[in-house]
């Protein structure tokens, strides 16, 4: 297995809602938009900080899509 190391920060993303209780697609766009600024290695999608659970999977889905 290959293995490799990883340099820098990775930041947990946290996964922002609007007043409606719905995932906020946009604000998670601009949130990575903002990070984009400094030198990150990379972002944590879907980690504990994210409401994974509350999430359906087309959401997880899409998160994932957005971040790539």
């Amino acid at each position: 297995m290959a293995y490799f190391k990883i340099k820098g920060a990775i930041p947990p993303m946290i996964t922002p809602f609007n007043e409606n209780d719905e995932v906020d697609f946009e604000k998670f766009i601009r949130n990575i938009q903002d990070w984009n600024n400094y030198d990150l290695a990379g972002y944590l999608v879907l980690g504990s900080n994210s409401e994974t659970v509350y999430l359906t999977e087309d959401e997880k889905i899409k998160l994932v899509e957005l971040t790539v």
